[in-house]
């Protein structure tokens, strides 16, 4: 159960048990890369918080959700801020390219929000075509607990549009 996970952080934790609430008879399956107050020395890994993961990592655990057939949505919650450091030539990016395409055409969507900065700090993957960029939203109910009688954007939800990534024909 969601109480019983260890969180990389309060934002982590809330997500899943949010979505746990949403879809109370799904299953669900929780990744979590190489969290660490700590970063390995010489890992090129800047220190942003409690949880400092590895491309390696990150790549593994997409492949791993990209590759499970009891997996149709996987939702994310990490991005680069901008384009990749090496542009279209990025290893990271042609290889997290390929897992999404994968997974696309398998039939599993790969869901990333939008980041919590405004406009401009998106950036991959969001603006990947292979992929759903979710920006942050809050629904606020009627009286009645089924019903929502509205829905706002959150003031800060990211938008991007790539340098180095070609808009779609669609």
């Amino acid at each position: 159960s969601p109480a019983d996970v260890q969180y990389s952080n309060v934002e982590t934790g809330l997500d899943i048990e949010a979505a746990h609430a949403v879809a109370t008879g799904v299953g669900e399956k929780y990744y979590a890369e190489g969290c660490s107050a700590s970063v390995p020395a010489n890992s090129g890994i800047t220190n942003s918080g409690p949880c400092n993961g590895t491309d390696v990592g990150m790549e593994e655990a997409m492949e791993d959700a990209a590759n499970d057939p009891t997996l149709h949505s996987v939702s994310n919650s990490w991005g680069y801020g901008g384009d990749p450091e090496w542009g279209t030539a990025d290893p990271f990016m042609t290889t997290s390219e390929n897992i999404f395409a994968l997974a696309a055409a398998a039939g599993t969507s790969f869901y990333f929000g939008t980041g919590d900065n405004g406009t401009y700090e998106a950036g991959y993957p969001t603006d990947s075509q292979n992929v759903v960029g979710v920006g942050g939203t809050s629904m606020y109910s009627t009286s009645n607990s089924g019903t929502y009688s509205t829905s706002t954007v959150w003031d800060g939800t990211g938008s991007w549009c790539a340098n180095i990534i070609a808009r779609p024909s669609w």
